[in-house]
């Protein structure tokens, strides 16, 4: 039996909210739209739960428009170097024996799905995330249905699942910081959450013998 664990990417795998990053990239290219992110950004602050998505999906939509998907590609590279320097270690390397097991770690991200594959690169893990309407090479400018985020995120992980396994399969193993992921988290056998030892008691009654990854 194929044995998947499911991996939140921000806040989890990275320390931060890699969104921002990935954002401040995009902007070099078009800098005489830094008014209209900071209003973006605005919003998200005063927002909470899908809003929040919603404010950075219109962001990103709107420095990527139009633009070449290898031109995107290529202003992350820096960014790459950042983003990888601040994911989690010891996470990595539980994720990398799981690997080597013949485990299949899927990254599911709300973030865009070109952005964390692109970050992740070295690493032999797949990447569910948001995507992005592209054409002949070009992106569009708006992302795809369903958006990688609660219950998006379990619609994505199955629709993965009956593309890529041939099988029995369970899902062994899910990882996350926040209630929003709670589809997925209800999906496996084994539940860890990545949090602050204050932020605990928010997250431990969600369910039985859920395990505990502190950040911080």
């Amino acid at each position: 039996m194929k044995s998947l664990v499911l991996v939140d990417f921000d806040k989890t795998l990275a320390t931060v909210d890699t969104t921002k990053i990935l954002i401040f990239a995009l902007l070099k290219s078009r800098p005489w739209l830094i008014f209209k992110i900071l209003y973006f950004f605005l919003k998200m602050r005063l927002s909470a739960g899908m809003c929040v998505q919603f404010w950075k999906n219109q962001a990103i939509s709107e420095l990527i428009n139009g633009k070449a998907i290898e031109t995107v590609l290529y202003s992350l590279e820096v960014s790459r170097k950042l983003v990888t320097s601040v994911l989690h270690a010891e996470i990595l390397a539980r994720l990398k024996k799981y690997s080597e097991e013949g485990k299949v770690v899927l990254i599911v991200t709300a973030s865009p799905s070109f952005a964390v594959n692109y970050f992740m690169q070295e690493y032999p893990y797949f990447v569910i995330g948001t995507e992005f309407e592209a054409e002949n090479g070009f992106f569009g400018c708006k992302p795809i249905e369903p958006i990688c985020y609660g219950e998006g995120k379990v619609e994505k992980i199955s629709s993965w699942v009956r593309s890529n396994i041939i099988g029995p399969f369970e899902y062994l193993e899910s990882w996350s910081d926040e209630l929003s992921d709670l589809p997925m988290m209800s999906l496996s056998k084994n539940k860890v959450w990545v949090c602050s030892k204050n932020s605990k008691i928010k997250l431990e009654n969600c369910f039985q013998n859920s395990e505990f990854f502190f950040s911080n």
